[in-house]
């Protein structure tokens, strides 16, 4: 993460992307045909390598979801979990109600446990799918001197 927050993240080895979608300019419910042209945002189209143009910076492929939902233990829909009286967090007790996911929120430990449950949910739902611990981390090569020089 960004030097601002590198006293509040509490997983190890965490990595702060900023993939930048179309028309940042506007909420993301405000974003008129006209303005997604004229900034249509980072994303390559698929089966593009990246090439540093301003509309070709990253580019992904969706390979499986997992939902907070599924993996905070929530198996009704949300609005039923809320009527129950759960809630996934409250900062002055640390612990959720209903749920435990989010437990001891600033925990390292329980942290590094909740990353490993998403990649055990994920390896589960995908098995024939590479996971996490089988890619290597994306290289980063912005150069700030080039880019703003």
């Amino acid at each position: 993460p960004t030097s601002q927050w590198k006293d509040t993240c509490r997983y190890a080895g965490a990595v702060w992307y900023s993939l930048p979608g179309p028309c940042p300019s506007q909420h993301y419910n405000n974003q008129s045909l006209i303005c997604r042209g004229h900034e249509p945002g980072g994303a390559c189209p698929p089966g593009v390598i990246p090439t540093g143009e301003g509309n070709c910076t990253y580019s992904y492929q969706l390979v499986g979801e997992i939902s907070l939902n599924e993996l905070s233990g929530i198996d009704t829909d949300y609005d039923s979990f809320i009527k129950k009286g759960g809630r996934e967090y409250n900062k002055w007790s640390d612990q959720g109600v209903l749920t435990d996911f989010w437990n001891w929120k600033w925990s390292h430990h329980v942290c590094d446990a909740r990353v490993e449950k998403a990649n055990e949910m994920f390896r589960k739902k995908y098995p024939d799918d590479p996971n996490e611990k089988d890619l290597p981390s994306p290289v980063c090569d912005f150069n700030y001197g080039s880019f703003y020089g």
